[in-house]
């Protein structure tokens, strides 16, 4: 079973995404200063959230950290021998596949700042908004951190890995707008409207994480009946009835064999 969403972390995620919405929206934050708030609060957040990851193993020792890893691996080079692979732990994976993609968001802000904004009427980055948006963000984040560590030890194993999804999610939203973003702003010569509509869905999609998760056991009788009716949904012939009690089940029975303790 999911976690329960924590009110508390609901608040926090709230008054966390209201930090560059009131800076934006309110304050006169450019673009440029916004979007750089946001890569910083993406950092820092994924850094908390592999802490948690860290604390959590070494209290419950879940048998989800070695089976959810799978077979994630680096190949180092050792002195001067033949290179080996080095098998990473599902935080090591977490934190090393959360990097690479914040790095490139880094690149593309980089360029989406230098080159592609100068053209719009966006504004440069301001460091003084800079540094009040990320210290007020990193604050927020804190908080959440130390508000996770009550009673961390009786968490499940679920619960650290919808963390770790929704931070790829996350991720995605905001690499997608970057990339997409700059091309329309290149085109349109505008960025604050397009900005403005990425603001939303960031918000939204924060948000979401901490309200409760939609899963029954069975597909509601009008899903069916529409997804029934669209071709190739994957098995042929499946009624999606079946498809969705089936796929759950085995959501069910992962999620259950994450949770004994090995050691």
């Amino acid at each position: 079973m999911a976690p329960a969403p924590s009110i508390a972390q609901f608040i926090i995620a709230l008054a966390r995404n209201g930090v560059p919405i009131w800076g934006f929206f309110n304050q006169g934050w450019s673009p440029a200063t916004t979007l750089v708030v946001y890569w910083a609060e993406t950092l820092i957040g994924t850094l908390l959230i592999a802490f948690r990851m860290a604390i959590h193993r070494l209290l419950t020792h879940k048998r989800g950290y070695e089976v959810e890893a799978g077979p994630a691996s680096i190949t180092v080079q050792s002195g001067k021998g033949a290179p080996k692979k080095v098998h990473l732990g599902y935080v090591s994976a977490f934190l090393l596949g959360a990097l690479a993609f914040i790095l490139v968001h880094g690149i593309f802000l980089l360029a989406l700042i230098k080159i592609v904004l100068p053209q719009t009427e966006s504004g440069d980055v301001s460091p003084h908004d800079l540094s009040q948006g990320i210290f007020v963000t990193a604050g927020f984040l804190a908080l959440g951190f130390f508000l996770d560590l009550i009673g961390l030890r009786d968490r499940p194993f679920a619960w650290i890995r919808s963390i770790a999804e929704g931070t790829f999610s996350r991720i995605a939203i905001v690499h997608i707008t970057i990339v997409i973003g700059m091309g329309l702003a290149m085109v349109l010569h505008r960025a604050r409207p397009l900005f403005a509509i990425f603001v939303v869905l960031k918000f939204f999609a924060d948000v979401s994480a901490h309200v409760p998760q939609w899963r029954p056991k069975e597909a509601p009788a009008w899903m069916s009946r529409v997804m029934n009716r669209i071709p190739s949904r994957g098995k042929a012939n499946e009624d999606f009835g079946a498809y969705w009690k089936r796929t759950e089940a085995q959501e069910r029975l992962r999620e259950a064999e994450d949770e004994p303790v090995h050691r």
